[in-house]
Parts: C-alpha cells; structure tokens; sequence
C-alpha cells in the first residue's frame, strides 16, 4: 500500500502516523491506574478475509482468538484477549498474527507491523515451519525497553551520545521546516531516548530560519 492510503487508515497525517503504536498493536488494558488483565489487539489489515492472534499464550491455535473488522474501517481488525489466555501474555511471550486470504482456506502467519520486539524462533518452539518469519514479543511499552530500542548504552557511563539531525527533513504538517521547527519537534524526542548530544547537517538547506 502506499504511504497515502496507510496514513489515511491509521494516523491521517505523517505525525499521528508517527503515534500510531501507542493505539495499534498489542496493549494491556488500565482500569484507572490499576491493569485489569485484558490486552487490546489493533492491526491495520487491508484486503484480508479473516485473521486471529496466535502464539505461546494461546497454543498456536488459530480458532482461539479471532480478530473481527473494526467499525471504523473494514481494513482495522481488532480483539481482545482475556482469561485464561490473557495470563499468557507475560513480557517475552512470542505471537504473530494467523492471516486468510480471500479465496483460499490456507492460513499464513506473518509478522504484526505494530509489534515492539522481535525475536527469531527455532521450528520446535512452535507448531511453524523452518521457512516462517520471525515471531513478534509481548513487550510492553510502559516503563521498559525492548531490546534493540534505543540509543547504545555508555560504556562505563562514559562518552556521548550523538543524534544526528537534519532540520530540513522536520517538520509538522503545514509547517514550514527550519531549525525552530526541529528544536520544537526533534529535541524533545531526542532528549527522551537518552541522547546527549546533536549533529547538525543540512543547515544551509535552513535558510535564516
């Protein structure tokens, strides 16, 4: 699909596309503060006939939990996973999503596009082939890290670490790029993932901006 018709399903515009995993993928659910033991489930799926969550948790059975078509698009499947199989899910729990295609009863696992962390698998550790694609993790996004996410840690808490950015390419929707843009957009999101230090490139390309 091409990047018009993906951000007009999932974030309308290049910045919520940009946030779209904090409402696509797989989530535990929050009653207040407190988790309530159920996770939410959202992928964008065009031109599917039928699709299910399968993994660890649920045995790798594809009639266990069935995602069905959101009412807000017909492309946007979604589900919900409760107990039993919702205790499943612990941090590094392997799934994927169980795919029927339109005019054939052959199932294809493949990859969710929202998952977090991902992981190789060997055929043993589940009921796959040695040709099928990785496994996706339950990683949750609160309060952790995936593994490979991130900048590199300092060794011995030494050294910097360096972001490199190119103003010219930040910039909001209807915004004209410029060094005030990327210092609005870019900087908080590079002091958040730990960054310590920035390389400029392109500043000719910013005019006096």
């Amino acid at each position: 699909a091409g990047l018009a018709e993906v951000k007009a399903a999932v974030g309308k515009d290049l910045l919520g596309l940009s946030a779209s995993y904090k409402d696509f993928g797989l989530h535990p659910l929050r009653v207040g503060s407190a988790l309530s033991g159920v996770w939410a489930f959202k992928e964008w799926l065009p031109g599917i006939e039928a699709a299910s969550l399968v993994g660890d948790f649920n045995s790798w059975d594809a009639d266990a939990t069935p995602l069905k078509r959101s009412p807000d698009s017909p492309d946007i499947w979604t589900c919900e996973v409760r107990a039993p199989h919702s205790l499943g899910l612990a941090k590094g729990t392997r799934y994927r999503l169980s795919v029927r295609w339109p005019g054939g009863d052959t199932r294809q696992e493949v990859v969710p596009a929202w998952a977090t962390a991902f992981a190789l698998v060997e055929p043993s550790q589940t009921s796959s082939s040695s040709d099928d694609p990785p496994s996706a993790l339950v990683w949750p996004l609160e309060g952790s890290e995936a593994p490979g996410r991130g900048p590199p840690a300092r060794e011995g808490g030494a050294g910097e670490r360096i972001y490199e950015l190119h103003p010219g390419l930040v910039a909001r929707i209807s915004q004209r790029p410029g060094l005030r843009e990327a210092a609005e957009v870019a900087l908080p999101r590079i002091a958040r993932d730990g960054y310590s230090a920035v390389l400029l490139v392109g500043l000719q390309e910013c005019g006096a901006q």
